[in-house]
């Protein structure tokens, strides 16, 4: 279950990454809408859910993947505890920085996400030998 879990996971952060890259300005959009919904805190339960397995992964690369995982489960709590930081942080970047600058905020994040998965999807391959 866990090696289903991992590849899946690997493979959602690669498609977020794609997605950040070819439509930064869209995905921020999203995202803010994400943020300004009263269901945001359910997104810190989520990233604690989702964190948990890659810290106790066992395998190739299980070093790295420890510390992805300790960083979500760290970054749920505050997201349940303090959500309108959060929001105010994307109203103030909206209004202070350029559409230039939202860009490479979202660029940035793509690039995370894409290392996350991309050491996920080589972890599970040197793991498990897909």
């Amino acid at each position: 279950m866990l090696e289903l879990y991992m590849i899946l996971f690997g493979l959602f952060q690669i498609f977020i990454g794609f997605s950040e890259l070819f439509l930064p300005v869209r995905l921020f959009k999203l995202w803010k809408r994400w943020v300004i919904s009263k269901y945001f805190p359910v997104h810190g339960i989520f990233l604690i859910a989702a964190g948990f397995p890659l810290v106790i992964f066992k395998g190739y690369l299980a070093g790295i993947i420890f510390w992805i995982g300790v960083f979500m489960v760290l970054t749920g709590p505050f997201l349940l505890i303090y959500p309108e930081k959060i929001r105010e942080v994307f109203k103030t970047a909206e209004n202070d920085f350029t559409p230039r600058d939202l860009r490479i905020m979202v660029y940035v994040d793509s690039i995370i996400r894409l290392a996350a998965g991309i050491i996920v999807a080589i972890a599970c391959y040197n793991t498990y030998r897909i």
